[in-house]
């Protein structure tokens, strides 16, 4: 990952150069210069442009951008086998005219598939431009990594700054300078169909409908069967007050955005140039591909990054050794300080015949203990108005059955409280209470003895209104109140 590139615009005359490079922060600082092209041609022009960036090395690598204008681009539907196709066949084919000279052009094509249909996008130069800019940044001794035009190349930055494109979408972005005014209908970061135009100044408003409109006119015939989804406007941030966007939302019925970047003037597009190829998102056409040798596997290997993960892999190898060697001594030590395993075949019968006892003691439990709560959720449905209940006791003893007669049934007690009726009397609400307990079948069955006792007259201090408590005893057994 290089921490420093170079964008240079080959406008006619002049050059405009961006370096971008990246902070400890991963932000990108620019420094933009621009230098015109006098009498002693564009190789010197080229050299002292790269020669006003400070601390700049031959090692930086270089974006080359051509005016929109200067270059030739189409997309049009393919056959499947289109692949083997050379790009000079689609070209003619896309131009539909044999009197152009193919050989004085450079063309690359780019093989895709934005739908279910397989389209070629033929982008075409002036062999001698291209000739011309790769010898001058060549000869400066500087890597020259892809000459592209500027339409592909604000195109990739708008992507890469609209947060809200999930690159599945077909999005006209249209791109704004003061003087032009550029329409991209594009799928994710690819171009699909372009159309620029000047930017009637007063009048930008209708400038956007109309640039737009003959993009999307122009983009039917590339093989696309959906219409754009979005449009996103991007630059020219001071045009936004002054807009009637009312209205353009009414000329362009689809959802609009205006973001800030890119823009499409000089500073903005040199710009571009120099984020993309920092970002490692360089543009997909090159028209200096064919000159480029081909780069050795060496140079390949992303090496730091091998070295990264290795490093990565060390660190975690050496903790996970550290801890199996913790593991290990914690568990040496366990055993050492262990008590002596039994080696007494009496010691073991008899540690066998106690957990057995133990065993058959916790059977005998399960089997006999008394199920609490749904006697309880019994009791609670039936309390009668007014009545509080205060203490809920309960026992049963672990039946023995050598000794059955002599343990106590299972008792449920409740303690509680009422208020008296109108005439000052323990409400008969209390008789109806324990007759409705006899009633219920699984209540009776496990306690079939059912009485209502120590009832008696009270009266709160704090407030000095009088109640009555009482408490209901449930036995397991009539036998055992009789005794």
């Amino acid at each position: 990952m290089t921490s420093s590139a170079i964008g240079i615009l080959f406008e006619d005359g002049i050059l405009y150069g961006c370096q971008a490079s990246r902070t400890l922060l991963g932000r990108f600082r620019h420094q933009q210069v621009s230098q015109p092209i006098g009498q002693a041609g564009l190789d010197q022009a080229v050299l002292e442009l790269l020669a006003q960036f400070t601390g700049l090395s031959t090692d930086t690598p270089v974006a080359a951008g051509l005016p929109t204008g200067e270059t030739y681009f189409a997309t049009r539907p393919t056959a499947t086998s289109a692949g083997s196709v050379s790009p000079r066949v689609l070209l003619r084919e896309s131009l539909r005219s044999a009197a152009v000279r193919l050989d004085r052009l450079e063309i690359d094509v780019l093989h895709w598939q934005p739908e279910r249909r397989s389209v070629a996008s033929i982008i075409a130069a002036p062999s001698s431009r291209i000739d011309s800019i790769r010898q001058a940044i060549e000869s400066a001794g500087y890597s020259l990594q892809q000459i592209e035009p500027m339409a592909t190349a604000l195109c990739t930055a708008a992507a890469r700054v609209d947060t809200k494109d999930r690159g599945n979408q077909t999005i006209t972005r249209v791109i704004l300078s003061r003087e032009r005014i550029l329409a991209v209908i594009c799928k994710g970061f690819t171009p699909v169909h372009w159309h620029e135009m000047d930017l009637p100044p007063g009048d930008e408003a209708s400038g956007i409908v109309s640039v737009v409109r003959a993009a999307i006119t122009g983009a039917s015939t590339c093989g696309l069967n959906e219409a754009p989804e979005r449009i996103v406007l991007h630059g020219r941030k001071e045009l936004r007050p002054l807009i009637d966007m009312q209205w353009l939302h009414s000329q362009l019925p689809v959802e609009l955005r205006w973001l800030d970047e890119p823009a499409a003037d000089a500073p903005g597009m040199v710009r571009a140039l120099a984020d993309n190829l920092l970002a490692g998102e360089p543009g997909q056409f090159d028209l200096a591909r064919i000159h480029r040798a081909a780069t050795p596997l060496w140079d390949l290997i992303p090496w730091r990054e091998v070295v990264g993960y290795a490093a990565v892999a060390a660190i975690l190898f050496l903790s996970l050794q550290f801890r199996h060697n913790d593991q290990t001594a914690q568990r040496t030590a366990l055993l050492a300080t262990s008590p002596v395993a039994l080696d007494s075949h009496a010691d073991v019968r008899a540690r066998q015949t106690e957990l057995q006892a133990q065993a058959a003691n916790l059977s005998k439990f399960l089997d006999n203990r008394v199920h609490w709560a749904p006697h309880l959720r019994t009791i609670v449905n039936q309390l009668p108005p007014h009545t509080q209940l205060t203490e809920i006791r309960g026992s049963a003893a672990l039946r023995n059955q050598k000794k059955s007669s002599r343990s106590m049934p299972a008792t449920l007690v409740l303690r509680g409280t009422c208020s008296l009726d109108d005439e000052g009397n323990v409400p008969a609400s209390l008789d109806r209470f324990v007759e409705q307990l006899r009633a219920q079948p699984a209540l009776a069955e496990a306690f079939p003895h059912i009485e209502l006792s120590d009832v008696r007259r009270t009266r709160q201090q704090q407030t000095g209104i009088d109640g009555a408590e009482f408490s209901v005893v449930m036995l397991a057994s009539k036998k055992a109140k009789e005794r």
